[in-house]
């Protein structure tokens, strides 16, 4: 048998990895949205700071940009203090990281932008806003359904198992908060929310 060559050994191994990425993804995505269909996810609920949670996002999606062959300004929104919320870290952090990984598979260039936008006594607003290719008002209706993605051939090359914003979804309503859309196409998406602090 022909021998491979290192290169082609590194070429292979990334494809085994990625691919066992994904396959995980895609089983986790699954477990999850059967836990929050038959209400069997535990919220765990503590109290901590929201920068430090931001500031590690911002600082994993700036370098992940600076990989990505597209050109993307990762942009962090913070006040001045740092909030406490009480809510569940993971699962915040897990909201947060759904939507950050849909609005880079969508953004080819511009900005990603997110963070808290802002907060009284009661709620903590949120969003994750990009400049990338939006999505069409009819499919703005589906877009949190399970298993629904973008179906124009423009977009189908952009992957994914249309779980994820369902997935954010079903989170943030266990969690007590909300989600909304506001999108064109062409001109980018913008994911808002609140949870309760």
């Amino acid at each position: 048998a022909e021998q491979l060559s290192k290169t082609e050994r590194k070429e292979f191994s990334s494809i085994i990895n990625k691919s066992a990425d994904s396959l995980l993804q895609i089983i986790n995505d699954i477990i999850d949205i059967s836990s929050l269909e038959t209400r069997q996810l535990r919220i765990y609920p503590v109290q901590f700071k929201l920068n430090p949670l931001l500031e590690a996002l911002y600082t994993e999606y700036t370098g992940l940009a600076e990989k990505s062959p597209y050109k993307i300004e990762i942009r962090l929104l913070k006040p001045g203090e740092d909030i406490v919320i009480t809510t569940d870290k993971n699962r915040l952090n897990q909201i947060f990281v759904n939507l950050l990984n849909n609005a880079m598979k969508f953004t080819p260039e511009g900005y990603i932008e997110f963070g808290i936008t802002r907060y009284d006594e009661q709620k903590i607003y949120f969003k994750v806003e990009d400049s990338g290719i939006g999505i069409s008002k009819d499919f703005q209706e589906i877009i949190f359904d399970r298993f629904r993605q973008i179906e124009s051939s423009s977009t189908r090359n952009f992957g994914g198992n249309g779980l994820g914003l369902s997935i954010v979804k079903n989170l943030i309503d266990v969690m007590g908060g909300d989600i909304s859309l506001e999108s064109e196409t062409g001109k980018g998406s913008c994911f808002n929310f609140y949870l309760p602090r």
